[in-house]
């Protein structure tokens, strides 16, 4: 009933501006007092249509741009409404990095490395499930795991969540060069959360251990001095930038490598899994193979 209804009130405003577009023209001519049978009267008809015709469909353009990004904004609200709608509703503790402890120190380290922070939400991608459910249970959410880039994430909107993480030194500025963290660059669990993301302790099978991270510069250049903390009589590790790449490389070797194992992993309360039993791994394997310097 409705459609016929539609199908009638559109045929009739079919033919009302069919007859105006053709009647105008016709009404303009007559005004001018041009005898019918003339061949200006057909000259005068027909390129009055042709105006009548471009003016209607400059119109149309006009008006469907117009309308379409009217649209467009619309549906652009509603979405961010309906994301809005939708996260909210799920519960999330907000004052999970007001203090720094073992826990919100790792998560910092995580998300600045596989993480993605804007003004009113942050994303972490990771590709262990069972580790993004470690991070809900820390932010004690029920936000369920999504999928990024074909990548499970779990992404939560929270404004004052965003701002805190601003403070620590994560936003949505070019990582490559300038991410660098506040407050917590002679923390261990955070460097061990930027390990667990971006970083590698490489297989047994080599003569010497290895810990190997990547990262924008700055971050690299703070994770240099904090191993240089460590090794105070041990020169600064050398920053090494890719070739053709805006990616930089740090890497610890022997005894170093080892040492900064067990700082980072050893009594460790929260870690990824995979991460961890490598560590764990090379300090068995290497505690009797890595040749100290004397003074220590």
């Amino acid at each position: 009933m409705s459609n016929t209804f539609f199908n009638l009130a559109f045929l009739i405003f079919c033919v009302i501006v069919l007859g105006v577009w053709l009647g105008i023209p016709l009404f303009i001519v007559s005004l001018l007092n041009i005898p019918r049978n003339s061949l200006e009267f057909s000259d005068t008809y027909y390129c009055l249509v042709g105006i009548m015709s471009g003016v209607f469909i400059l119109f149309s353009i006009l008006s469907g741009i117009f309308f379409d990004g009217i649209l467009f904004d619309e549906k652009k609200r509603k979405r961010r409404r309906t994301m809005k709608d939708v996260h909210t509703k799920y519960e999330v503790d907000e004052t999970v990095f007001d203090n720094i402890n073992e826990e919100s120190a790792y998560w910092i380290g995580m998300l600045i490395s596989d993480g993605h922070v804007d003004e009113r939400s942050f994303r972490l991608t990771q590709n262990d499930i069972d580790h993004l459910n470690k991070f809900r249970k820390f932010m004690k959410t029920d936000i369920p795991i999504s999928f990024y880039d074909q990548t499970p994430s779990v992404r939560v909107y929270r404004k004052r969540l965003a701002e805190k993480l601003h403070e620590y030194g994560l936003n949505k500025s070019n990582k490559t060069y300038s991410a660098a963290v506040n407050y917590l660059m002679f923390n261990r669990h955070f460097w061990r959360g930027v390990i667990d993301g971006d970083g590698s302790i490489m297989n047994t099978n080599r003569t010497t251990p290895e810990i190997r991270l990547l990262g924008p510069r700055d971050l690299l250049r703070q994770f240099a001095i904090f191993v240089k903390t460590i090794f105070p009589n041990e020169p600064v590790p050398r920053i090494v930038k890719r070739k053709n790449e805006n990616i930089y490389r740090v890497s610890i070797y022997g005894y170093r490598a080892l040492e900064l194992m067990k700082i980072l992993y050893e009594d460790a309360n929260v870690y990824l899994d995979r991460k961890y039993e490598r560590a764990m791994k090379a300090i068995e394997h290497y505690k009797n193979k890595v040749r100290y310097p004397k003074e220590a």
